[in-house]
């Protein structure tokens, strides 16, 4: 451990004795690792990380979870679906413990103090069914959630459970909110409960702030009724698996139920072609798992691209940062034949190289994550809110992915290795063998570097030596 912390310390000496190539070596470690640490996070918070509710594996999207906001009065839709078809397939189905289904305002104005004042501001709410909160496991931070006595008739129960993010913005976290009124497009609402704090919506990239049954839409999005209606199809729907039920065995008994809806009571209320064409195209099941998400299906793609162009950056950074360190070696030659000569063996210089090469890293990673902050505060949140969805910056905070970070360091080492390899001399192969069995890799890159030590200054001076009892 004393050999380490002088390792250590010598490390850093020869890192401030040569400012300009330890800065260099530093930002372009810092690039790279900042713009994947700040694009995988951004790539995480979308299309990587499940929902927080029990057991997300076992939920399903029944429909397009990339058309999650779509409305459409006309041809009933198999994507997103109208509330007499959820009905149908909510109570007809035998592969499900439970089917929610849930439809988004966007443009809700709230007055909190619920006198009948002027709005305090415009936020985004989702109509529930009354089993929304039960199916996705979801627990109450305080009061109760909306339940499935909520949602027995039309406007019967004007309440509202608010995120916990919402209640902490707006309401401090004061338990007498519950309990009390607030004016959602004018109409009173009782407050009865908060979600739980990691719960935001199943709707990934949607800011969603309070919830209300969905019997209420009349009072939500005035001027329509759509819960009778079966052409109106605005709900997206999520399903619960029971044990044992695949997704592919979920669509087949769904696509069954339909067929009967639309030989039954439901298919009376459409006209014949609406009934050839909704047979025609079916129900898609998918995994739901990451929730559906509009923002998802409009920039999957491109993200994924991005993705790979910061990833060829980083491997560029750490092409350039091997290349620094081999053409720094020449400069270091004599110093190191100083070192063999009064005794230091190949390993104990070996070890002594490879911690500069670490705590370079380490440098270079700090100094990325806080570049990646900064990209993530400053630009993705900046292009999360010219969406119309926008994304919760509270997803954006720079990821801890162990892989991810392991990666990171490894290529650094890796440079790190190479330099170490030609400070010590082709012979130097035996000695590396023991780092090489734990998979660091090492590559020479002889011939960039040849290039780059014939740009290297001709009178650089050797570090001075230390005393032979260091053992360097």
């Amino acid at each position: 451990m004393e050999t380490l912390f002088q390792d250590v310390r010598y490390g850093f000496r020869m890192l401030a004795k040569s400012p300009a190539f330890t800065a260099v070596a530093v930002l372009t470690l810092a690039l790279g690792i900042g713009a994947n640490t700040a694009i995988f996070t951004f790539v995480n918070a979308l299309l990587l990380k499940t929902l927080p509710v029990k057991a997300p594996q076992e939920l399903v999207v029944v429909g397009d979870p990339t058309r999650v906001n779509d409305r459409q009065n006309g041809t009933p839709e198999t994507n997103f679906f109208s509330y007499p078809l959820y009905r149908e397939l909510r109570d007809n189905n035998s592969v499900f413990t439970g089917l929610i289904a849930a439809g988004t305002q966007h443009h809700l104005e709230v007055d909190a103090d619920g006198a009948g004042g002027a709005a305090d501001e415009v936020i985004a709410g989702r109509m529930v069914s009354g089993n929304y909160f039960s199916v996705l496991a979801v627990e109450a931070a305080a009061g109760r959630l909306i339940t499935t006595d909520d949602d027995t008739a039309e406007n019967a129960n004007s309440v509202v459970v608010l995120t916990y993010g919402y209640w902490q913005r707006k309401f401090a976290l004061s338990p007498a909110i519950i309990g009390k009124e607030i004016r959602l497009n004018g109409y009173p609402f009782t407050v009865v409960g908060v979600t739980q704090p990691n719960f935001r919506s199943d709707v990934v990239g949607d800011r969603i702030d309070v919830f209300v049954p969905i019997t209420m839409q009349q009072e939500i999005i005035r001027g329509t009724k759509l819960l009778q209606d079966p052409n109106a199809s605005w709900l997206s729907l999520i399903g619960r698996l029971k044990p044992g039920i695949s997704a592919a065995q979920a669509k087949a008994n769904l696509t069954l139920v339909l067929q009967q809806a639309l030989k039954g009571s439901y298919g009376a209320s459409i006209s014949a072609q609406d009934r050839k064409d909704i047979a025609d195209e079916g129900i898609k099941v998918v995994a739901g798992s990451a929730g559906p998400s509009e923002f998802r299906g409009n920039y999957e793609t491109p993200l994924l691209l991005l993705t790979g162009i910061v990833g060829l950056v980083l491997l560029i950074a750490c092409v350039n940062v091997a290349n620094l360190l081999l053409a720094r070696a020449t400069a270091r030659s004599k110093e190191i034949a100083v070192r063999l000569a009064i005794g230091a063996s190949r390993g104990r210089l070996l070890r002594q190289l490879m911690t500069e090469s670490v705590l370079l890293a380490l440098c270079g990673g700090v100094c990325g994550a806080l570049l990646a902050v900064w990209f993530r505060c400053r630009c993705l949140a900046r292009i999360a809110r010219c969406a119309r969805a926008g994304v919760h910056e509270h997803c954006l905070h720079p990821n801890r992915h162990p892989v991810w970070h392991r990666a990171l360091i490894a290529q650094p080492e890796s440079a790190g290795c190479a330099h170490a390899q030609r400070q010590l001399g082709g012979s130097s192969r035996a000695a590396l063998s023991p780092w090489l069995g734990k998979g660091i890799g090492c590559g020479t890159g002889r011939a960039v570097a040849a290039r780059a030590l014939r740009r290297e200054p001709a009178g650089a001076k050797p570090a001075k030596t230390a005393d032979a009892r260091s053992g360097l």
